[in-house]
This record gives structure tokens, C-alpha cells and sequence, in this order.
């Protein structure tokens, strides 16, 4: 593995050639979801918490409001496996293809990724409830799940997590490490209404998918 600051240096490289090819789609992906969430909103219970305790005013439509939640799940985990596909092409120095990106979660793991998206957030829900850190660990640990799915079509979703939980042993804390180190830009993007995230955002992609790209490398 190489140091964080060689996989931030990279990025930056990386980033400066493509920043225009990276946003597009980011963007096409953010106007998707965003969309799909605020037609959501219009089913949704209304509920009063100016009083104690909290008292609905409107119902909603909790089916249509379940069926859009599970739509907005599905499609997130197609945006996850297609994102992790531009900032590879990234990371590799090519010019990113927005067809090819758009629609290649759905295109190659049209159930597998929803699955494994599902079976991560459950099994890192289940141990963030015993305490925050093993959430977090555990988090780390299915890092590479995502592009081991996309590596390998034929793998079942099961063996992936395995197979990450492997490849990341001894790796999760330079990845926390790498992540932090971003932390302070975050911060500072808050002060500039949200535009420094225009910068910030692909390079910490980036350098997060350099960094995965070789432990996944290291099997």
C-alpha cells in the first residue's frame, strides 16, 4: 500500500484533468435522487413536534410513501456501484464515458447490488447497536464489497462481504486515516455555502478509490 499522501497527491493529479467529467454525472445522480425524495415527501405523515407528545396532522399515504422509500433505496444502490465505476475511471486516467457510468449498476448487477447494499447497512446497523465503533469498523470492513461485486459478476453477495472483511484486515485504519484527513475541507466548505464540496468531493473519491484499488489488488 502506498502513503495517504501519495494517494491524495494522485487524486489531485487525477482530479485536475477530469473535473468536468466527474461533476456531470454527479450531478445527473444528485438531481435523480433528490427528485425521487421530494416526490416521496408528498405521502409522508405530517407530524406536529411543537407539542408533547408529537401529534399527526395528515396520515399521508404510508404505501406509496413505503414504495417510493424502497425505490429511492434501490436506485441509491445503483448510483453507489455506478459512482464507484466513474472514480475508478478516474483513478486509472480515463476519460469517463457518462453513458457507460450512468447506467452500469443497473446494466451488470441489476439485483446484487441492491442486495448488497441492504445486507451492509443491516449487519453495520447491527453491530453500530451495540456501540458507535464497532459500527464503524465494520463499515470499514465491507469497504470493498462494492468493487469486488464489480470485479466479480458471478460471486454471491455473502462471499463478498467475507471477502472484503478479508482483504481490509490491517487496512482500516489507513483508510479512516485517509478519510479524516479530508475532514478539515469538509469543515471548510461549510464557510463557502457549499462550492469548496465542488473540489473536495472528487478528490476525496478519488483518493479513496486509489486506495481500494490497490487492496483489492493485495488478494
Amino acid at each position: 500500500m502506498k502513503s495517504n499522501e501519495e494517494y491524495r497527491r494522485q487524486a489531485y493529479e487525477a482530479v485536475k484533468k477530469n473535473l468536468w467529467d466527474i461533476l456531470l454525472p454527479l450531478i445527473i445522480f444528485s438531481i435523480v435522487t433528490g427528485v425521487l425524495s421530494q416526490v416521496a415527501g408528498i405521502f409522508a405523515p405530517t407530524i406536529d413536534n411543537t407539542v408533547f407528545p408529537p401529534v399527526e396532522i395528515d396520515p399521508g399515504n404510508p404505501p406509496v410513501y413505503s414504495l417510493f422509500n424502497l425505490i429511492i433505496f434501490i436506485v441509491s444502490a445503483y448510483v453507489a456501484f455506478s459512482v464507484l465505476h466513474l472514480f475508478i475511471q478516474v483513478a486509472k486516467d480515463q476519460k469517463p464515458d457518462l453513458e457507460d457510468v450512468l447506467l452500469k449498476g443497473v446494466k451488470e448487477q441489476p439485483i446484487n447490488a441492491p442486495v448488497l447494499t441492504f445486507l451492509t447497512s443491516l449487519f453495520v446497523g447491527l453491530w453500530t447497536l451495540l456501540l458507535i465503533v464497532p459500527g464503524i469498523v465494520k463499515s470499514y470492513a465491507y469497504s470493498l464489497g462494492t468493487l469486488i461485486l464489480m470485479q466479480d459478476k458471478d460471486v454471491r453477495v455473502m462471499d463478498v462481504l467475507n471477502k472484503s472483511q478479508e482483504l481490509m484486515r490491517g487496512k482500516k485504519m489507513q483508510l479512516f486515516l485517509l478519510d479524516l484527513s479530508y475532514f478539515g475541507w469538509y469543515l471548510l466548505s461549510l464557510f463557502t455555502l457549499g462550492i469548496l464540496l465542488i473540489w473536495v468531493v472528487p478528490r476525496h473519491q478519488t483518493a479513496r478509490t486509489l486506495f481500494l484499488l490497490d487492496a483489492y489488488e493485495q488478494r
